[in-house]
């Protein structure tokens, strides 16, 4: 999260599904074969209830805020594995 954060926010939503790769250490590598921890990152909307009790319609975040999920896979390559999934949100500071 700390290196999406430290990106540019975007303008839209990424579409496509973003992969890192970490070391057993846990440091990011731009090598597939150094890594043993296989992250892939999508982006969707946050949920937002569609109306609240009385009529009124819930405030929306926009484009200001969405929500992260991170699935990290272990070990790289393997066709079977560990896998992990956690779910942050990313907002427009």
């Amino acid at each position: 999260m700390g290196k999406l954060r430290d990106e540019a926010y975007p303008a839209a939503l990424p579409e496509e599904v973003r992969l890192m790769f970490f070391t057993d250490q846990g440091t990011l590598t731009g090598n597939p074969t150094d890594a043993v921890y296989r992250c892939e990152i999508s982006h969707r909307p946050l949920p937002v209830e569609a109306a609240r009790s009385g009529g009124s319609n819930a405030p929306t975040p926009g484009h200001h805020c969405h929500l992260v999920e991170l699935k990290f896979r272990w070990p790289v390559g393997a066709s079977a594995g560990d896998v992990r999934i956690f779910h942050a949100t990313l907002a427009n500071d």
